[in-house]
């Protein structure tokens, strides 16, 4: 038996066929009906398995939690993706009153946010220093979003 290639429905279709040639009359002696039911089965789990597959990458929407922040304000300016902030990370660690207000203002907007500013101890450098957290030195940790996002509360997170 040589082994199927190409797209993998014409491989599911190549072991369904080399299969049902194990068992020429079908293993209750009826020949191809007894292979009808049970590949209308086969065919239905494969559709779903390739349409569910295709739902979760199609990337309709962004991946996010509730009251997770995008800041756009310099980053693709600057030829960086979008930062986004898991916040609501943050905020299951941490009280408010830890960040807010004396690292950032509670205002979309009104922290002028830049890498400079991190890397000597500003807003994210509090803690992301290296020893509290980790170092900001993997560009993608932070950015992460997609062009074209707007500075402010994340929407449309899955």
């Amino acid at each position: 038996m040589k082994a199927p290639r190409g797209s993998p429905l014409t491989i599911a279709s190549a072991c369904v066929t080399n299969i049902r040639s194990l068992f020429p009359h079908g293993m209750n002696g009826h020949g191809r009906r007894m292979w009808r039911r049970p590949m209308k089965r086969v065919w239905l789990a494969l559709g779903l398995m390739i349409g569910l597959g295709l739902l979760v990458s199609s990337g309709s929407t962004i991946a996010g939690f509730y009251a997770d922040m995008v800041l756009n304000s310099k980053a693709e300016k600057r030829g960086m993706p979008p930062v986004i902030f898991p916040h609501w990370y943050h905020r299951i660690e941490f009280k408010c009153k830890v960040c807010h207000p004396a690292i950032f203002e509670m205002r979309s907007g009104s922290n002028d946010i830049d890498m400079n500013k991190i890397i000597s101890g500003q807003f994210c450098g509090k803690c992301h220093n290296g020893t509290i957290a980790w170092k900001p030195v993997q560009c993608a940790r932070c950015h992460s979003g997609q062009p074209g996002l707007t500075t402010g509360p994340l929407l449309g997170v899955k």
